[in-house]
C-alpha cells in the first residue's frame, strides 16, 4: 500500500466514492487512515528534503531519543515476556516431573496389587486345602475311635 501511495499524489476525487459514508464513525476513520497513509509521508518527505542538515539534526535527535525510549520500552517488556515464559517453562517441567513420579508409583502400586491378588490366590488354596487335611484328620481320628478299645479311648478323651 505504500508503494501505491508514493507513486500517487493526493487526489481528493478519487475518494469521492467514500462521501456518502463520512457520517458513520467507521467510514470517518477508514478515511481519515487512507488520508494519513497516502498523504502525510509523501508530504513529510518533501518538506523535510528542503531542510539543511542543520535544521535536521533537532527532528533527528528528537526521533533518536524516541526510538531510544521506545526500544527499552520494548526490552523490558520482553524480558517480562521472557521471563513469564521461563517461569511456565518451570512450571511444565514441574509438572512433568511429577507425572512421571505418579507414574512410576502407580506402577508400583499395580505391580503390589497383582502381588496381593496371588498371595490371596494361595492363601485361598491354602485354606481349601487346610480345610480338606482337617475334615480328613477328623474322619480318620474317628474311624479310629471306633476301633481302640474302650479304656483307651476313655484315656485319651481325658487327655484332650
Amino acid at each position: 500500500m505504500k508503494d501505491e501511495c508514493e507513486d500517487k499524489a493526493f487526489d481528493p476525487e478519487s475518494y469521492f466514492f467514500l462521501f456518502p459514508f463520512l457520517f458513520t464513525s467507521t467510514a470517518l476513520i477508514l478515511s481519515l487512515l487512507v488520508f494519513l497513509t497516502c498523504l502525510i509521508p509523501i508530504e513529510y518527505e518533501k518538506a523535510v528534503r528542503d531542510l539543511e542538515p542543520d535544521d535536521l539534526a533537532r527532528p533527528l535527535a528528537n526521533l533518536g531519543y524516541k526510538s531510544v525510549i521506545l526500544g527499552k520500552i520494548a526490552v523490558k517488556k520482553l524480558a517480562e515476556k521472557e521471563k513469564d515464559m521461563l517461569s511456565q517453562s518451570a512450571k511444565m517441567l514441574n509438572l512433568e516431573a511429577k507425572v512421571a513420579r505418579l507414574e512410576k508409583e502407580n506402577s508400583i502400586l499395580v505391580s503390589l496389587k497383582n502381588e496381593l491378588f496371588e498371595a490371596n490366590a494361595k492363601l485361598q488354596r491354602n485354606k481349601v486345602l487346610l480345610t480338606n487335611t482337617c475334615s480328613d484328620l477328623v474322619q480318620k481320628v474317628k474311624s479310629l475311635e471306633k476301633k481302640t478299645p474302650g479304656h483307651y479311648r476313655k484315656s485319651y478323651e481325658d487327655h484332650r
